[in-house]
């Protein structure tokens, strides 16, 4: 697949729907379509998946060395480090890893131009990309000498609006948490809390009162199993008036009607802290002028390509915007918290790489917490990088370096052999029964034909997705039942459904799924999960301008397309398809005797 071999002929990055040329070796940006055109040409989406372990390797090698480019004469980690011994690096990297934003795919196809291209001269390389900007960002990351007309205003947002923004974002805070009652900053000495569990909170007070007894969505039945239980609860959104008065007043509920005891993740912070996240604001805006320069030229040791430029944006935002000022109020906080904790308390989270997770571990180690346990509720994925480290930091993981778990809890093998893979010690992942997923052990089979259509929460991918299952109903070889499922953040009208819209259900998903006899879901969904654990055949449709998120990439366990033949092909395929052991997809016991032992120990 290597292009190296045709140096005499000019070549192509071509980015876009328009037909790319067939008269030279084309590199297709957002495409897995190679037919008809030049021998030498490339799909890097295809590419990138082919060789995603080394692609992969890489760009956690670039997070790895990014930290030590030296700012006077520190590394910048250290440059970024709070009085409270945390750097904010560990904050703006789980920024700018966050899962379905393009920064990861831009990077990884960056990487896979100059593995193709090898020893040619990547300044020679013709972008044909009808987004001025994004032409100038790959001609940039590749050395080609360019102006970015951009610069001056990146000057502007980082050191003018970023600032103003970041400002105003601490007063909003100021104002919205000075309603917080004077107990929430009483700490809680009491030994008899001795598991802790961390909730998110997004609920109004009167849902909250429909769903008494409190059953959190991340731990379900495995808090019963904990008497008199210690929680702390996470804002699910931004702080606002609306989200701290009508959480406080959720958690008052559940106080007055729970033996175990609630208090909100959040504490109204003194003028002494305030003053002291703003200075440590203004220090950070300095180390990211200071460290500019050398940045926009960093280069890692595996690879000459320029890939700060996919990061830059993300990386400004944690550094100058409201992102920042939010992280240093996080860390102060989430001290305040931590200062709360009896020394014997056992603390379970769940484990996104979430900034206030960073934070969280930091400052229960320094307060010596027993014990901190992440919880990966979902599937861990090859591509969602928040899981996943250079393996030189994996080895420090949990100490006072690099803030993280003393013991990291998945739900299925495939999730446990990731993270080993990465380097994680085999000692410190455990397996534990899948919470979030026990539901299917109610789902009951009685399976029609019906081809279930489950959508994602980006409009995007969903325009794909729909565009596929229509044009596979109009070629007239789709004869089943088809029900479309909306997901629940992007509802989808006729707009969206175009012909499908007659076939929109408003069925619950263990419903379709005890029915389905097919699933076509993006490679993105969550939802696959939870069919293949079924046994349902499931199809996954690619999107060529991200990557393939799925727990399943390169599993036998479903069929993954890219046009609507494959669709067709993969349909057809489906009605044969044997029973497949998926007995290993997630641990399912409602006993849950794994939980039951990780509590007693």
């Amino acid at each position: 697949m290597a292009v190296n071999t045709v140096t005499e002929s000019p070549l192509t990055i071509w980015v876009g729907e328009d037909s790319p040329p067939n008269d030279r070796p084309v590199l297709l940006w957002d495409s897995f379509l190679t037919s008809d055109l030049h021998p030498a040409s490339v799909s890097l989406p295809t590419y990138v998946e082919e060789n995603s372990v080394q692609i992969r390797s890489k760009i956690l090698r670039f997070f790895s060395e990014f930290k030590t480019i030296a700012v006077g004469d520190r590394p910048l980690e250290l440059a970024l480090t709070s009085h409270e011994g945390l750097s904010m690096w560990w904050m703006s990297s789980a920024l700018m890893k966050r899962l379905g934003d393009p920064f990861i795919p831009f990077a990884c196809r960056l990487i896979a131009i100059e593995e193709i291209v090898n020893k040619f001269d990547t300044a020679q390389i013709q972008v044909e990309c009808p987004n001025r900007e994004m032409r100038k960002a790959i001609q940039y990351a590749l050395g080609h000498r360019v102006h970015l007309s951009s610069t001056t205003r990146r000057f502007l947002t980082n050191y003018l609006i970023g600032p103003m923004t970041a400002t105003g974002s601490l007063a909003r805070y100021l104002w919205h948490t000075r309603r917080l009652r004077l107990d929430q900053k009483v700490v809680d000495r009491n030994p008899a809390h001795q598991k802790v569990f961390i909730d998110y909170i997004n609920q109004t007070p009167s849902s909250t009162q429909h769903k008494y007894p409190y059953v959190s969505a991340f731990w379900g039945r495995a808090a019963t199993l904990v008497e008199n239980p210690m929680w702390y609860h996470v804002l699910a959104q931004n702080v606002s008036h609306r989200s701290v008065d009508d959480s406080l007043r959720s958690i008052e509920f559940l106080n007055q009607k729970q033996n175990a005891a609630h208090r909100l993740f959040l504490t109204r912070l003194s003028a002494r802290d305030v003053l002291g996240a703003l200075f440590e604001y203004v220090h950070n805006l300095n180390v990211h002028r200071r460290a500019d320069r050398k940045i926009q030229n960093f280069r890692s040791s595996q690879s000459d390509i320029r890939l700060w430029w996919a990061f830059q944006q993300p990386w400004d935002k944690s550094m100058c915007g409201t992102a920042s000022i939010r992280h240093l109020l996080l860390s102060r906080t989430t001290s305040q918290i931590c200062a709360g904790f009896h020394r014997d308390s056992e603390v379970y989270y769940p484990l996104e790489n979430q900034p206030w997770e960073i934070a969280l571990t930091h400052h229960a180690r320094r307060q010596g917490i027993r014990r901190l346990v992440g919880v990966a509720h979902s599937t861990v994925r090859f591509w969602d990088l928040r899981y996943f480290l250079d393996p030189s930091e994996s080895q420090v993981m949990g100490s006072s370096i690099l803030p993280g778990p003393d013991r990291i809890l998945v739900n299925g093998t495939s999730s446990r052999d990731l993270l080993i893979e990465n380097s994680f010690s085999s000692s410190k992942v455990k397996l534990v029964e899948a919470l979030r997923y026990l539901y299917l052990l109610d789902v009951t089979r009685r399976v029609t034909d019906t081809v279930v259509i489950l959508a994602d929460f980006k409009e995007s991918i969903n325009a794909r997705l729909l565009r596929l299952c229509s044009s596979a109903l109009e070629k007239g070889t789709l004869t089943s039942q088809i029900k479309v499922r909306s997901h629940p953040i992007f509802p989808l009208s006729s707009r969206h459904l175009g012909r499908l819209s007659d076939c929109l259900t408003t069925e619950s998903l263990g419903e379709l799924l005890g029915q389905a006899s097919v699933v076509i879901t993006t490679a993105a969904s969550s939802s696959a999960a939870d069919c293949v654990s079924l046994g349902i055949p499931t199809i996954l449709v690619a999107d060529p301008t991200s990557l393939n998120y799925s727990p399943f990439r390169m599993s036998p366990l479903v069929t993954t397309v890219s046009d609507v033949d494959q669709l067709l092909d993969a349909l057809q395929r489906a009605k044969n398809d044997e029973q497949r052991d998926t007995s290993e997809t997630f641990c399912l016991d409602p006993d849950l005797p794994r939980w039951r032992e990780e509590f007693k120990n």
